[in-house]
């Protein structure tokens, strides 16, 4: 069973048990798992086509999420993956806005802009 959505295929006319696809689908997942997320979608489709069940559905959709859950490194795909978390340097975003905003000002409001000339923020100074 090398096609998924041929498989999908034969649990919708009845030629197939939904216990034998998701055994199946284990064995599928373990050869490919970089095509995790193109069998979700050929499930979604073929459950909005109303071609299976609720219930193997839910079920089959189950299996691949926790597939998914367990093995993202193997399922996401894309050139710009890594193993490293972006990290934000929240002190130094507040340092900027607050050096960008001057402590003694005339008006009572000091719009603040990031250079693009949009307004980012505004300072009521008045109080």
């Amino acid at each position: 069973m090398a096609n998924f959505k041929t498989a999908l295929e034969e649990l919708a006319k009845g030629n197939l048990e939904v216990e034998d696809l998701a055994t199946q689908l284990t064995v599928l997942l373990e050869k490919t798992p970089q095509y995790a997320n193109r069998m979700l979608s050929q499930l979604d489709k073929m459950h909005d086509q109303k071609g299976i069940s609720d219930q193997d559905y839910a079920r089959l959709k189950s299996q691949i999420n926790q597939y998914r859950r367990s093995h993202t490194s193997e399922t996401e795909t894309g050139s710009d993956i890594t193993d490293e978390a972006t990290v934000f340097a929240q002190e130094d975003s507040l340092k900027d806005n607050a050096a960008a905003v001057p402590h003694a000002v005339d008006d009572a409001t000091q719009v603040v802009t990031d250079g693009d000339d949009e307004a980012t923020q505004v300072v009521d100074t008045s109080q």
